[in-house]
């Protein structure tokens, strides 16, 4: 088996929504229905090997630790859970790895600060409420950080996108409220390069959106899936994005202009989940350019590159193998899959199973 799991971290007592690595790698943030953060650190994790190549569905402190091929100790550093009256649906660090922005089902969005005299490997760390952010007017969805944490982008039920600016002293003024779907937008991520912002519906489609004098515009919208689009991620490259939905399958995409130029967008391939269950995550490496997803059939797959089709996507012909098939990686849906940031070898996970799992990812024959 190329996927190997090392660590089960519990604590939580409802759902995990989601989790998000810290920009050095050695942290991982969860959050779920039981409305509590939870950062976990593994102070033990070693630097490791590095590739050639970024609805509703109390809070207990237990630990699991695992030291498998170099998993790392893992412990509970924090529990934030009087932030937010209701599930918290998604969390992101920024890029400077010192704050964490929260939304919820009660339509708003935190963010908490980490006190430095208690950021190192290994203790527990003390978070401070910085600030709450307001205006939607139904469940928030997804939050995430633009490359350089000045900018914010929520996502809600509500069917829109804001874009905050993060001021001085932890104050958050709103740029922009973005209209354009027909239904619940489910996820926003900036480019990882520029301030590009994607997002993803309840529609079917996705849409891109950029800055146009003073404003942000939708300068495209991708139709290409039949059902719910729950998630994308830009690829390995900066011109490359996959997007995973309801209708059980994996688009990639390719900016036709090439990287810097993403008003234009075409279809390179689909990638189908066995008995086309609805996949709810996915990410691309930005390392070593391996997508992960995870889904409704309780499964997580890895898909690479053809490495006997090197020209592919100059081409626009990549073909992706499944390199990793794991039948029941968690005991209920898989929510979210995550990419170290740092040991392109690690994964996280988190599920309906109330548990987050942390994973080791080799290709056949290394």
């Amino acid at each position: 088996m190329s996927l190997k799991r090392l660590s089960v971290l519990t604590g939580h007592t409802d759902r995990v929504w989601h989790v998000s690595w810290s920009p050095c790698g050695r942290y991982l943030a969860s959050c779920g229905g039981d409305r509590a953060i939870r950062v976990w650190g593994a102070p033990t994790l070693s630097s490791g090997p590095r590739t050639d190549q970024d609805g509703g569905k109390d809070d207990r402190n237990e630990e699991e630790t695992g030291q498998e091929e170099g998993g790392g100790t893992w412990r509970l550093l924090a529990t934030l859970g009087d932030g937010q009256t209701r599930t918290v649906r998604c969390c992101e660090w920024s890029p400077c790895g010192n704050m964490l922005a929260a939304v919820s089902f009660d339509s708003t969005c935190v963010i908490w600060e980490l006190q430095p005299s208690r950021a190192q490997a290994g203790r527990e760390m003390e978070w401070e409420l910085a600030a709450s952010v307001e205006g939607h007017e139904h469940e928030a969805k997804c939050v995430a950080w633009n490359r350089g944490g000045t900018l914010l982008a929520t996502c809600s039920r509500d069917k829109s996108v804001w874009i905050w600016e993060c001021l001085q002293d932890n104050d958050f003024e709103c740029l922009s409220v973005l209209h354009g779907h027909d239904q619940d937008v489910k996820f926003v991520r900036f480019h990882p390069r520029e301030d590009v912002l994607f997002s993803a519906s309840y529609d079917d489609t996705l849409k891109v959106w950029e800055e146009e004098e003073d404003d942000w515009a939708c300068v495209s919208t991708l139709k290409g899936h039949t059902s719910t689009v729950w998630g994308l991620s830009i690829g390995s490259r900066d011109d490359g994005m996959v997007s995973c939905s309801d209708d059980g399958t994996l688009i990639v995409w390719k900016a036709a202009g090439g990287a810097g130029r993403y008003d234009k967008w075409r279809q390179l391939t689909r990638l189908e989940a066995p008995g086309k269950a609805t996949v709810y995550s996915v990410d691309w490496s930005r390392e070593s350019g391996a997508i992960a997803s995870g889904g409704a059939d309780d499964a997580i797959r890895i898909y690479v590159e053809d490495v006997e089709d090197p020209q592919g996507w100059a081409l626009d012909t990549p073909s992706f193998v499944c390199e990793a098939d794991v039948p029941g990686a968690h005991d209920a849906d898989v929510n979210c899959v995550r990419w170290n940031p740092v040991r392109p070898d690690l994964l996280a996970s988190a599920g309906d199973d109330q548990a987050v799992r942390i994973w080791s990812f080799r290709r056949r024959g290394e």
